[in-house]
Parts: structure tokens; C-alpha cells; sequence
């Protein structure tokens, strides 16, 4: 009698690194001859972000850029002076083990910065940049997807898991010029800048997917001399990009996220040499990650019903197809200025760090926790700028009806504007509008069947000629299990007794037809 085998090749997901190594970021700054002596330091403001990585067989090296910028008051005027300083390191990281198709997250996180002044024209940072790297890969392996011939009995899953994925990434440097609004002064120096980048837009068109959105830019910078407080300006301009993936085709998911990696503001004086006019230099990096779904079934057991069986199963880690995460809410908080009384707020803005979240199986949803840190920058009635800032813990839950404990969430949270409003001069009242996006997957462990092999020599034997036999059945107790061990098929159990369910519902007799 023959005896045929199907067997399919399918992808699967594997973690082949995952690890956080600290980068120390030691500067000792000496102010150029045209910025005034420090008199005192208002705030130093860090960011870090990855500019390139490039992505080998067993490993994968990457560029950093570390922005720091010390806003300061000299002793004999008002206004705010800022020093600016970037510091690129590189790195390489060692996976352990070749890998293909691998997708690589690296993640860079300011742990601390500090900043002390030496003396009147030196300042001493020192700080840490933690930076999270997570390589997965999918591998491919061979299971039983069918068999036939010699009575053999198939238990098979019905999976939907994602096959392929691909990823890619582009690095574009925009150029953008546009005027100071009339209503605002001119610029005499940017003091900090706050960029965000919205995806808008995504198609797919012969092996390349079109990315468009806009660059949203907001400059706090110092005006001229006849204004000493600084000043806030917004404007945004949009962008087009086109990711090229040679095996890309419309039964492809596409999921683009995108960071502005560096920004770099140019003054430029009109007709009365007054500075009402930028030129802003801004390269944005987009990172691509494609994935092919499929639905099918695979075996995870197999037995006969009159030869002797031998199968061999492997554990295998499944990818599902992910889900989609893209919602809005608003974080609000009440800071308080116990040194005096505010006259006048030049900026707020707001800081998420700290993020984590926990699965909560039971009521269905994913918590997100972290620490947002507030800042606003005023002017006190004593005509001194100061910076009142809060740290403050936030929960927020997520709705998620799939959700299960190998659910796992890749959460990216961005402080998309921040206002304020004043209570009274000593209570401030800030509102930051955080956009959360990213994917939640499902890695799902299954043993699958690599094999099945029936020896035609030999047959079953049974304890009795009987052909039909009762069992005493217990509540959610699998049909499979019980016909596997009376060497009969799972239907004719479930036919013989008129069953709704492969899964018994109450406990109870049943009969067992035997197979001859």
C-alpha cells in the first residue's frame, strides 16, 4: 500500500540577539570667543539618534549622534545664550551566529546628562546613552503539511503566520527655506529645535513603496537685542520618498516608520540685514518592514489506525500577522513655580522616557507605563529666565480583544505638541498631544510534525474482537486523544455520537466504533 508524504517549507521567527550596551558621553566645552561668560546654566538639553547602520551576515555596525545643548544667561544682560555641540560614535555588534533576512532595531535612550560649570568659560558634561539592539531573523524549516495511503489519521491547526519578511531603509537630506512671520522678531540665535516626521501616505508600485508626509519643525530661538525673550516658531514642509524591494509585490503588508535624524538651521539676512529668513537643512530615515501572510494548515500529530506509526516533531516559533497600532491622547499636568512668581512663559515642551507596558490577559488590554518629563521656560517677575520642569508617571491602556501572553508590543510614543495655560503666576497647567504607533505580534509555539513513518509490517494488535467499545468520557477532553488510543478516527467518534465538538462538553459514556 502506498504511503505519501507532503511536507511545505515555512519561515520562522527567531530572536538571534538581544542586548543594551552603555555609550559614555564625556565633553569638556569651551565656549568660542563671541559667546559671553556662563553667569548661570538654565538647562542642558540632550538627544540621541541612529544616523546609519549597516547590517552583515553576523553582525551589524551603526552610527550615533549625541546633541547637546546648554541653554545659559550671562551675568550682565537677560537674554538666553545657547552652546551646541555634537558628538558621532560608532559601534559594532557581533550576533554570535550567521543569519539571513535579518531585521535589526536599534533604539538609543539618554540615560542621564550632567553639566557642571568649571569655571566662567568651561563647562564639564558628562552622561549615557544606553542602546538597545534586537536582531530577528526567520529561518526556514521543512513539516508535514498532509499525508495519505495506510490508514493514516491527521490532526491538523489551521495557522495564518507571516512567510516573508523584508526590510529596507532610506536615508534623504531635504532643503528647505521659509521666512520669519512678520508679527515675530528677527532671529538672532536658535536656542533648540523640535522636529517630528508624519507619515501620511503609502503605496506600493512595482517593487517600490512611495512614502509621503511632512516634517513639522519647531525653533525657539533668541531674537534681536529690542526683545531679550525668546521667541517660538512652527512651520512644516512636506516629503516624498521612494524605498526600492526587489521581491516587493501587492500581497506584501507594509509598515513604514520614520525619525528626522538631524536638523541643522541657517540664518540669512534680508535687504536691512536683519535675520528674517532660514534655511533649514533636514535628513530624515525611514525604515521599511515587509511582510508576506499566508493561511494554511500544518500536522501536529499523525497516527494509524492499523500500522504501526513513528512520527518526529519539532517546537517551532510562528510570527502571526501583526496588528496595527495608531492612536492619539493627551497627557496634562500642573507645575508649580515656588521660587517667586512668572510673568511671562517664552516655551513649553515635554519629554516622554522610561516606557514599558504589561499584558493584562484578563481584561484584554496592554498597559502602557513610562515617565513623561515637562519643561516651560519664563521669565519671573525679578526679569530672570527659569525653567520649571516635573517628571510624572503615566499609565495608559490600550483595548485588545486578541491579546494573549505571547502577545508583544513594539510601542512608538511621540510628543506631537505641547501647550500651556496659566492658572495663576505660580501654576501652570501644561498639555502634551502624544501620538502612539507601532505593531503588537504574536510569536506562537507549535510542535509541528517533520516527519511520519508507517511500517507496513506491522500491524496493531488488538486485545479483543469487539467493534464497538464504551468509554467514559471527561468534560473538554480532546476526541483526538481518546480515538488515537482506541486506534480509530477521530470523525467516526465524533459521527457515532452525534457530537457538536471535538472538545467533549460534559463528562459521560460514549461509544468508541473500532476501526477493522
Amino acid at each position: 500500500m502506498d504511503f505519501k508524504v507532503n511536507k511545505e517549507t515555512i519561515s520562522i521567527n527567531e530572536v538571534v540577539f538581544e542586548g543594551t550596551h552603555e555609550q559614555s558621553v564625556e565633553l569638556d566645552c569651551i565656549l568660542p570667543d563671541y559667546c559671553p561668560d556662563i553667569f548661570r546654566v538654565i538647562k542642558c538639553v540632550t538627544d540621541s539618534k541612529i544616523v546609519s547602520q549597516n547590517v552583515t551576515e553576523d553582525r551589524v555596525s551603526y552610527e550615533m549622534v549625541v546633541s547637546v545643548r546648554v541653554l545659559y544667561c550671562s551675568e550682565h544682560e537677560c537674554a538666553v545664550r545657547c552652546i551646541h555641540q555634537k558628538m558621532n560614535y560608532s559601534r559594532t555588534v557581533e550576533f554570535g551566529k550567521p543569519c539571513n533576512n535579518s531585521n535589526v532595531d536599534i533604539i538609543p535612550k539618554v540615560d542621564y546628562i550632567n553639566c557642571r560649570v568649571v569655571n566662567k568659560r568651561r563647562l564639564d558634561i558628562r552622561g549615557a546613552i544606553s542602546v538597545k539592539v534586537k536582531v530577528n531573523s526567520l529561518r526556514e524549516q521543512s513539516i508535514v503539511c498532509d499525508a495519505f495511503g495506510m490508514n493514516v489519521q491527521l490532526k491538523k491547526v489551521p495557522l495564518s503566520y507571516t512567510i516573508s519578511k523584508v526590510c529596507a531603509e532610506k536615508t534623504a537630506i531635504f532643503t528647505e527655506d521659509t521666512s520669519i512671520p512678520t508679527s515675530k522678531p528677527p532671529i538672532s540665535n536658535v536656542l533648540k529645535y523640535e522636529t517630528t516626521l508624519n507619515i501620511m501616505e503609502v503605496k506600493t508600485i512595482a517593487e517600490k513603496i512611495v512614502a509621503k508626509g511632512e516634517v513639522c519643525v519647531k525653533l525657539l530661538y533668541n531674537p534681536d537685542k529690542e526683545n531679550p525673550l525668546p521667541e517660538t516658531m512652527s512651520f512644516a514642509f512636506p516629503f516624498s520618498q521612494i524605498i526600492d524591494i526587489d521581491v516587493l509585490d501587492t500581497s506584501y503588508t507594509n509598515d513604514i516608520v520614520g525619525e528626522v535624524v538631524s536638523c541643522d538651521i541657517t540664518t540669512n539676512p534680508d535687504e536691512s540685514n536683519a535675520m528674517r529668513s532660514i534655511t533649514c537643512d533636514v535628513t530624515i530615515r525611514l525604515k521599511c518592514v515587509s511582510s508576506k501572510d499566508i493561511s494554511t494548515s500544518i500536522v501536529t500529530d499523525a497516527y494509524s489506525t492499523v500500522y504501526l506509526c513513528d512520527t518526529q516533531s519539532s517546537t517551532i516559533k510562528i510570527s502571526l500577522p501583526p496588528t496595527k497600532l495608531d492612536e492619539q491622547f493627551q497627557l496634562k499636568e500642573t507645575l508649580e513655580y515656588n521660587d517667586g512668581e512668572i510673568s511671562t512663559v517664552c516655551d513649553c515642551w515635554a519629554n516622554i522616557k522610561n516606557v514599558s507596558y504589561r499584558m493584562d490577559v484578563e481584561s484584554k488590554s496592554i498597559n502602557l507605563m513610562g515617565v513623561i518629563q515637562y519643561c516651560v521656560l519664563a521669565e519671573n517677575t525679578s526679569n530672570m529666565v527659569v525653567i520649571v520642569e516635573k517628571d510624572c508617571g503615566f499609565d495608559y491602556s490600550i483595548p485588545m480583544p486578541l491579546i494573549s501572553e505571547n502577545t508583544c508590543l513594539e510601542p512608538s510614543l511621540v510628543v506631537n505638541a505641547c501647550s500651556y495655560n496659566m492658572n495663576s503666576n505660580k501654576e501652570i497647567v501644561v498639555k502634551a498631544d502624544i501620538s502612539l504607533s507601532g505593531s503588537t505580534f504574536e510569536n506562537r509555539l507549535v510542535d509541528a510534525l517533520c516527519d511520519i513513518a508507517i511500517d507496513e509490517n506491522a500491524k496493531k494488535q488488538r486485545d479483543g474482537d469487539y467493534s464497538i467499545k464504551l468509554y467514559y468520557g471527561v468534560k473538554n477532553e480532546d476526541i483526538w486523544d481518546i480515538a488515537k488510543k482506541y486506534s480509530t478516527s477521530a470523525e467516526s467518534v465524533i459521527e457515532e455520537n452525534n457530537l457538536e465538538s471535538r472538545i467533549l462538553q460534559i463528562d459521560g459514556m460514549i461509544l468508541i466504533p473500532i476501526s477493522n
